[in-house]
């Protein structure tokens, strides 16, 4: 399991910027803030700020480089789907961490860490 601790507030490049304004986004995978803290409080989860920014502004993303497609990395929390039928939230807590399921890559699932 590889885990990205979550930081308070995702701060991104310009470079960075421009890169995901070129990548496609499956906007089924993206709620907004107040929706996505209504359905982790409906789980029984804390709703943490950075698990939110990612949500609301990350979610969805399929990062990929021309030249290297099979390195493709798909972003995804909750789809709207999850969301509307209250599916129970694959999530893991170890100690006073939360881990999230956040991403695929061919090679392995990525978690986000949410320490409590």
């Amino acid at each position: 399991m590889h885990a990205i601790e979550a930081q308070k507030e995702m701060l991104l490049t310009e470079r960075a910027k421009k890169y995901l304004q070129k990548q496609k986004r499956d906007w089924a995978w993206s709620t907004d803030r107040f929706t996505t803290s209504l359905y982790l409080k409906s789980c029984g989860l804390p709703s943490f700020e950075a698990l939110l920014d990612f949500q609301s502004n990350y979610s969805g993303y399929h990062l990929t480089h021309a030249s290297k497609v099979s390195d493709s990395f798909i972003l995804k929390l909750f789809s709207k789907k999850d969301l509307l039928l209250l599916r129970a939230i694959d999530c893991e807590k170890i100690g006073e961490h939360y881990y999230f399921p956040c991403g695929e890559h061919q090679t392995a699932q990525f978690n986000l860490d949410f320490p409590h």
